[in-house]
């Protein structure tokens, strides 16, 4: 076949082919747009934290209806405010006017458990008087104050507050009346104080006081999860006890008998039973011995500063081996009341008693060694 055949060939198989689909060409794709890329939603911004404050907690519409003459009293002695503005306790500082120990590291235990309180009372000498009370992480604390508390002049039976609650009124220093309420894990106290507390006017004290529960709770829920215990450093002082102490004073003296007596921390002009749970729950403790006076408060280094606001000398900074931030201090009332503080191994450990300056300063050089093992 000639060349000539063979391309006449091709051209027609190439014709039959396009007459079978039509001969139409395929359509030219449109172009695809660019992805546009939506605008991220603007986030949301968290609701800021309602701290609780004792002007939420008893409003003055509350307090008027109690004693219009009640106002609230700044924080002192083993009082601790609100958190306000900052909930963390290593941001709040322990402002101590009842300055010699262990008022001021029975504050900072009770701060470190989350602890806080409010206090209103009369012009007068503490005649009539209101105080709340707060707890986080206080249920074993509420039972056992449900259970050993005897209410002797009237008892309020049937409260509707919180998951669990209680009241009446007491003849103890003076006749009071309390609420005391578990609301989650969260134990809430509120006490009043007046000349007049009877069966015959307990009735009128139970629904004020109920009122200032409600509002409290109300607060309380508004702020969300509160303070609770923090957590502390790991330490020894979690498992030492007095006994390192008894080794620290054996090392100075070199006496082979006694031992120092462990107790808890002395608060006996504290009745806030609220107060005294806190200070328990924070790990704090005593030890006693003939000379001296130790109390170890663990973790305190990330709880709050001590600042010493009234009836003390100027804090003077000393260097003492093994421990952080040692000063001198002593009542300026009373310029036999003295006594040497600063940290070891996290805790804060104070030494009051009958030592010299320089016999404390050598115990806590002491403690640190055996501390340190």
């Amino acid at each position: 076949m000639s060349l000539r055949r063979l391309v006449v060939v091709a051209a027609c198989v190439g014709t039959a082919a396009l007459s079978l689909s039509g001969c139409t060409p395929a359509p030219t794709p449109e172009p695809t747009a660019a992805p546009v890329e939506s605008p991220a939603p603007t986030p949301t911004p968290a609701p800021a934290p309602v701290y609780p404050t004792c002007a939420t907690m008893a409003p003055p519409s509350a307090l008027a209806a109690i004693d219009p003459k009640l106002v609230l009293r700044s924080p002192s002695d083993y009082q601790i405010a609100p958190p306000a503005k900052s909930a963390a306790p290593h941001t709040r500082a322990v402002f101590m006017t009842a300055v010699y120990p262990p008022s001021a590291t029975t504050v900072l235990a009770a701060l470190q458990a989350g602890y806080f309180d409010c206090v209103w009372a009369d012009q007068a000498e503490y005649t009539h008087y209101l105080g709340i009370s707060v707890l986080p992480n206080g249920s074993a604390a509420f039972q056992s104050h449900t259970t050993s508390t005897a209410y002797d002049i009237a008892t309020f039976d049937g409260l509707a507050e919180g998951s669990q609650s209680v009241g009446g009124c007491l003849n103890g220093d003076g006749p009071s009346c309390e609420v005391s309420v578990l609301s989650g894990s969260t134990w809430v106290v509120v006490t009043e104080s007046a000349s007049d507390v009877s069966a015959t006017t307990a009735p009128a004290i139970r629904t004020n006081l109920e009122a200032i529960v409600r509002s409290t709770l109300a607060a309380l829920n508004a702020a969300g999860p509160l303070v609770s215990a923090q957590d502390q450093p790991p330490s020894r002082w979690q498992s030492a006890g007095c006994g390192v102490i008894d080794a620290a004073v054996r090392s100075i003296t070199g006496s082979t008998g006694g031992t120092a007596e462990r107790r808890t921390l002395d608060y006996t002009d504290a009745k806030d039973p609220v107060f005294r749970a806190a200070v328990a729950q924070s790990g704090a403790f005593d030890c006693v011995d003939t000379e001296a006076h130790v109390t170890i408060v663990p973790g305190a280094d990330v709880t709050a500063p001590i600042v010493y606001t009234s009836d003390s000398t100027t804090p003077v900074a000393v260097s003492i081996p093994g421990v952080t931030g040692a000063r001198d201090l002593c009542a300026a009332s009373n310029a036999t009341a003295c006594w040497t503080e600063g940290y070891i191994d996290h805790a804060l450990v104070t030494i009051t008693g009958d030592l010299t300056a320089s016999g404390r300063h050598a115990e806590l050089a002491a403690i640190a060694v055996a501390i340190a093992g």
